[in-house]
């Protein structure tokens, strides 16, 4: 027969507690501890809820002003779109009155030739559309030029 020693029977404690309890400790499981909410000052949870409510009246007001600001920019790029098709529409009416006008006195100045008249009026119309299209390239080149020399810092006299 075999006689148990105390450090068995010391580990034959701990093993039964173990199964028994699903830890080895045999003292009472310490009281609860209060949750921070309990520790809060009173009236901690109303005040934050609080907080919660304005923050969500905060962010529905912004998200108002941002749909407003959309809103308003849609608004204004379709006017500005109508008013640039109303003006193209004019411009381009215009351009045909005034190619009429040129070819009907191109060919009355040709000996009552009408073809003469269209003719240079085409011709007379391209060359004033490259004309005044070589102006704006050459304005915005300048203009680049200046940005430019003004960005780095160079002086005109240099």
């Amino acid at each position: 027969m075999h006689v148990r020693s105390e450090a068995d029977e010391a580990r034959f404690q701990v093993d039964a507690t173990i199964r028994k309890n699903g830890t080895a400790r045999t003292e009472a499981p310490p009281a609860a501890e209060p949750s921070p909410g309990d520790a809060s000052p009173p009236g901690w949870a109303e005040h934050v809820a609080a907080i919660g409510q304005h923050l969500a009246r905060l962010a529905e007001v912004r998200v108002d002003r941002a749909r407003h600001a959309i809103a308003k920019q849609i608004a204004f790029v379709l006017g500005m779109l109508l008013a640039f098709l109303v003006l193209a529409v004019f411009c381009g009416y215009g351009a045909v009155l005034f190619a009429r006008g040129l070819a009907g006195t191109l060919g009355a100045l040709a000996g009552d030739r009408p073809w003469i008249g269209e003719l240079g009026a085409g011709l007379a119309l391209l060359l004033g559309t490259a004309a005044l299209g070589r102006l704006a390239w050459v304005l915005r080149e300048r203009r680049e030029l200046a940005r430019k020399l003004r960005e780095y810092g160079h002086d005109e006299h240099e």
